[in-house]
């Protein structure tokens, strides 16, 4: 996962080097959409095909998660955090 994400990620980051938070916003954001979508699958099933294959896609996810780093929680939600 991360040797698929990271590339790419600074590929992107290169080309447009003023929309740097908002790639890695983006991919932390992706990430985890696809961490809780594939943890919520684990939890409605029985089959063990279909557990590890939504184990291998939270692992893709966590290192998705990865690529966006340097970005808090603050960059994320800059919007709602008000005046610090």
């Amino acid at each position: 996962g991360k040797f698929l994400f990271a590339p790419s990620i600074d590929r992107a980051i290169k080309r447009d080097h003023t929309k740097k938070t908002s790639i890695r916003k983006m991919t932390s954001s992706l990430a985890f959409v696809g961490f809780a979508i594939s943890m919520l699958a684990m939890a409605t099933t029985t089959s063990l095909y279909f557990v590890s294959s939504a184990l291998i896609i939270c692992k893709i996810a966590s290192s998705a998660h990865v690529c966006g780093f340097k970005t808090t929680y603050l960059d994320l939600t800059s919007k709602h955090t008000g005046a610090l």
